[in-house]
């Protein structure tokens, strides 16, 4: 069950919706800058490196199970990371 006042996504359970490239802020049409989601990746950078390095500790440690846990969320971050970044070039090329 959703929080009272929770957005849906469209793909997942919360989230503001994307309709033909623009999203909702606050009740009106915002189309995603560059500049924003370039802040976004940067942000999704550092958290990844944050993931791997709790990863490759969890691995020396012998925590195989959080290891692969982490490095498992470290891959999804990554591709992520390749999606934002596609579609930010795919914007400044426009």
């Amino acid at each position: 069950m959703r929080a009272e006042g929770a957005r849906r996504h469209p793909r997942g359970p919360a989230g503001p919706a994307v309709h033909g490239g623009a999203g909702r802020c606050h009740d009106r049409e915002m189309a995603p800058s560059t500049g924003e989601l370039s802040s976004i990746a940067t942000a999704l950078e550092e958290l990844t490196r944050r993931v791997t390095v709790h990863a490759d500790a969890a691995d020396a440690a012998k925590d195989d199970e959080t290891a692969k846990e982490l490095f498992a969320i470290e891959r999804a971050l990554t591709g992520a990371s390749r999606r934002l970044s596609r579609l930010t070039a795919s914007m400044k090329r426009v």
